[in-house]
């Protein structure tokens, strides 16, 4: 079997790409991260990370550094500890994980680049219409519902959670599929 090959395209290129792909099969996707989140006021992972890992050690210093040792947690590394940080932080009381996470998030709007994104998901409807995302905050939601021109629902895909009140506290009215809502 052949081995599959990728391209590096310009950036100049991709845009005249998906300028002219009306009518054409092809089709794209946004995948997006936490940068577009820290752009509107959302602490980084390694940033959330760092602020619990040192709340475990100022109040409970002998758990915080078993916990070092047992995940092996590089400190100069931190944000691919995330998970393990976070639920050894929160492990007495996961709701106020829940909580710490909403708060994090309640004052936060999309940065500009969401609203371009909102507008590139609107206009090219017809090349574009999924976003891929590791954030689980709903700015995403909140920049794309807004705009007056978009005539369907882009499907957007968050990450998975086992966590009901962060899962109610994404916009309701996205319900992941791709038909225009006949208000």
């Amino acid at each position: 079997m052949p081995e599959k090959t990728h391209k590096t395209l310009p950036l100049s290129r991709l845009i005249n790409s998906v300028k002219t792909c009306v009518g054409d099969k092809t089709k794209y996707c946004f995948i997006i991260g936490a940068g577009a989140s820290v752009t509107s006021g959302i602490d980084s992972g390694v940033t959330m990370a760092t602020k619990w890992l040192n709340d475990m050690k100022e109040f409970d210093s002998e758990f915080a550094e078993k916990l070092i040792a047992r995940e092996k947690i590089e400190e100069n590394d931190i944000g691919r500890h995330y998970p393990k940080i976070y639920k050894g932080r929160f492990r007495a009381r996961k709701d106020e994980g829940y909580i710490w996470l909403q708060n994090a998030m309640k004052n936060a709007s999309p940065g500009l680049g969401y609203y371009h994104l909102a507008n590139v998901l609107a206009d090219d409807s017809d090349c574009i219409n999924f976003v891929i995302t590791t954030n689980f905050d709903s700015l995403t939601e909140d920049a794309i519902f807004p705009v007056p021109h978009i005539t369907y629902t882009p499907k957007i895909m968050p990450p998975p959670t086992t966590n009901p009140r962060l899962s109610a506290s994404r916009r309701a009215s996205i319900s992941y599929n791709t038909q225009a809502s006949s208000g």
